[in-house]
């Protein structure tokens, strides 16, 4: 979600009829204002290794977090997604259920890059190509 965000630009808003000052710099009214969720979660002033998959910087070396509000996957206020709560608990059921009844592996001539590499911001992530094998496991045959 850090690195591969469900909406890569997302972030965008519009100053008002007065505009507004941010960190010194004056931005003119009616202005559309991007921050995009991609970009910001690649800063090394926001995570230490920023373009690396370290799952313990979320709980054991919370240090390698320098800003937090740099990840935001669901928004928050007025903007936050509605369906945070039922989206996270529907990926954690799903992800269980496959990881208890599958070994999952690459499929011949599979590196996974595509996925990545291929993908395009269409709002939401449309993520390029990726060829599994599922076998189900010998105990829940």
């Amino acid at each position: 979600m850090r690195l591969y965000p469900v909406v890569p630009t997302g972030g965008i808003r519009m100053t008002g009829s007065t505009g507004i000052v941010i960190d010194g710099q004056y931005i003119p009214p009616e202005t559309t204002i991007v921050a995009p969720r991609y970009s910001l979660s690649r800063l090394e002033s926001c995570f230490e290794h920023a373009e690396e998959f370290v799952p313990e910087r979320w709980t054991t070396k919370q240090h390698m977090i320098k800003d937090k509000r740099a990840f935001n996957p669901f928004n928050n206020g007025r903007h936050s997604c509605p369906g945070k709560n039922l989206g996270l608990l529907e990926v954690r059921l799903c992800l269980s259920l496959i990881i208890l009844r599958f070994d999952v592996s690459f499929a011949p001539g599979e590196d996974g890059v595509s996925v990545w590499k291929n993908m395009t911001d269409s709002f939401t992530a449309n993520p390029g190509s990726l060829n599994l094998i599922f076998k189900r496991r010998k105990d829940f045959a």
